[in-house]
């Protein structure tokens, strides 16, 4: 069964009819203590830009939140991304500082699975699927490249926004590997460019003991940033978000 709810027509946007009354914000006034987030201007991005969360230049968060999944052991979300003007170049995001753009937990806050992104040393920008098994230990896909577009830019962007999609399932036996996690990415011109299972050091598949994890609540935007802030004033674009669940009507 699938559910879609398009985040430019949240609560979050006086203007906007309230399409998707079940979904949230973390705080109704200050949008995570400092982080702000709005409507992009279309004029002066082309293509999707729904939801702009804008940064402090802190480590404060800003995000949606969608609480109608329930107990869900199969979850695939997508949506547009677009990393805008977030300074690769700069000492404020360094090499490997690492931020939440997406997470699905339960309501206890145990963690299904996450997209992260990084910078690299080139100063490209990568996304990948973070997932958790029963004991919290961690799994991961390949960490797939958007490029960027500084002039010292190594790795070429591809064509933005991209369209990220991630796949969860539970694993149906508790103590075997049987867990999995997909993370595909596709262009702005909704070509794929690439997609990975979660993967070990050698890049083989492998699956994940995560019979006890499921999902609740997801939520979209700046959910997290790891020993890193992004510098003042610098966006980045989210659009039509997509949820697909087995169990919530």
């Amino acid at each position: 069964m699938k559910k879609t709810l398009f985040i430019v027509l949240l609560a979050l946007i006086a203007a906007a009819p309230a399409m998707a009354a079940s979904l949230s914000v973390t705080s109704a006034a200050a949008m995570g203590n400092g982080a702000a987030v709005n409507q992009c201007s279309g004029d002066s991005q082309p293509g999707p830009c729904g939801l702009e969360v804008t940064n402090d230049g802190t480590t404060q968060k800003a995000f949606v939140r969608d609480e109608t999944p329930t107990d869900e052991t199969v979850y695939r979300s997508t949506f547009y991304f677009d990393p805008n003007d977030i300074n690769t170049a700069g000492t404020a995001f360094p090499v490997g500082g690492a931020m939440t753009l997406f997470r699905a937990r339960n309501d206890a806050f145990d963690g299904a699975f996450q997209v992260m992104m990084t910078r690299t040393s080139n100063r490209g920008i990568r996304v990948w699927v973070r997932s958790l098994s029963n004991n919290g230990n961690p799994k991961f896909t390949r960490r797939m490249d958007l490029g960027c577009d500084d002039p010292g830019c190594v790795v070429a962007a591809i064509t933005l926004p991209a369209r990220i999609q991630a796949e969860w399932t539970q694993g149906d036996t508790c103590g075997a590997a049987s867990g999995t996690s997909t993370i595909t990415l596709f262009d702005g011109n909704d070509a794929q460019v690439d997609t990975s299972e979660l993967v070990d050091q050698s890049n083989n598949p492998v699956g994940i003991n995560n019979c006890n994890r499921d999902v609740d609540v997801v939520e979209l935007g700046l959910v997290a940033i790891f020993s890193n802030t992004i510098p003042n004033g610098n966006s980045m674009y989210f659009d039509e978000f997509e949820s697909f669940r087995t169990l919530a009507p």
